[in-house]
């Protein structure tokens, strides 16, 4: 499974969540979604992955699975 990281992600909201003190690692994105404790749908019907990142915080992804055969 390849995981590609959107301009999104990489320059707004990592940066923002270690600016207010949570360090979230692009590893633990992707363990989110291979192995989430929550799973669902967003409003515009994207999946989403859900799990604890402490006792009283969770840290949701929103993605697209696109699947593609290379040669």
């Amino acid at each position: 499974m390849k995981f590609v990281f959107t301009k999104h992600a990489l320059q707004d909201k990592l940066p923002e969540l270690e600016r207010l003190g949570w360090r979230i690692t692009k590893t633990q994105v992707k363990n989110i979604i291979k192995k989430p404790r929550w799973y669902g749908t967003s409003k515009h019907g994207q999946e989403t992955a859900m799990d604890l990142v402490d006792s009283k915080h969770i840290l949701r992804v929103v993605f697209d699975r696109i699947d593609r055969w290379y040669n």
